[in-house]
């Protein structure tokens, strides 16, 4: 899928040599899957993730915005915040085993220097410090 404006808000060119699709038809099975969730759902409903994917392949493969938009029911804006949002979607990677959750420890420590009796407490972290203290006698 090739965008012709930087912000991916508006016209999806097919891409060449696209298979499967012609310009001006959306899939038969999309629209199915779109009016049953169109009936069962109210209005403002937020559309799931696996149909939006659908929507954004659909696109990919040479449906025109237009099309789309007309047969489905959407709006330029829904489906650009999609385009958006599948650009900036993490790689799904496997998890990592062997490595321990952080874990927070409750650590208390009085200075060498006369003690600390107001009771203040310091958080530090790299080349910052915290430090909260009680402001009322």
């Amino acid at each position: 899928m090739r965008s012709d404006r930087q912000d991916g808000l508006a016209r999806v060119r097919p891409a060449p040599h696209s298979a499967g699709v012609a310009s001006d038809e959306v899939p038969a099975d999309l629209q199915r899957r779109f009016a049953s969730f169109r009936r069962s759902n109210a209005s403002r409903t937020r559309v799931p993730a696996s149909l939006r994917k659908a929507v954004l392949d659909a696109l990919g493969q040479g449906c025109s915005m237009l099309a789309v938009r007309r047969e489905l029911g959407l709006t330029v804006k829904q489906i650009g915040s999609w385009q958006r949002e599948a650009r900036r979607a993490p790689v799904e990677t496997e998890p990592v085993t062997g490595i321990e959750s952080p874990r927070v420890f409750a650590v208390g420590e009085r200075r060498a220097t006369g003690g600390d009796a107001d009771g203040a407490l310091e958080l530090r972290l790299g080349a910052w410090s915290l430090i909260i203290r009680h402001t009322c006698p």
